[in-house]
């Protein structure tokens, strides 16, 4: 969930600037220290959502979502290799494990926006 929370506060400041990520940082560290529910069918259902609103929001936008997801898979996974046994699954992301730290530069997604 930290990472989902990292994600969702990092979309937020390149869309509304760094005040609305802080918003949505302390907002998630005062959700996240309630960890008594769990609801797992309410969670697959919570995970789908979102992932047709971000391809929509990418087609709007004009943005080829797999072509940033590989750019991104490219730059990451070769990183990680040498440093754990977990690799890159079928859809082309990896699994990333609690001793991996997170990219310190965004990959050069550039390459992969439509002109």
């Amino acid at each position: 969930m930290s990472l989902i929370a990292e994600e969702f506060g990092e979309l937020f400041e390149a869309v509304y600037g760094t005040t609305a990520r802080r918003i949505v940082d302390e907002a998630n560290a005062t959700a996240m220290d309630d960890d008594e529910h769990r609801d797992v069918v309410a969670t697959a259902d919570a995970l789908a959502d979102p992932v047709y609103v971000i391809y929509g929001m990418a087609l709007e936008m004009g943005i080829d979502l797999p072509a940033v997801l590989a750019e991104c898979n490219a730059r990451t996974c070769p990183r990680w290799a040498p440093t754990t046994t977990r690799s890159c699954v079928p859809t082309g992301r990896c699994s990333r494990g609690p001793t991996i730290s997170h990219r310190t530069s965004p990959p050069s997604r550039r390459r992969s926006m439509k002109s």
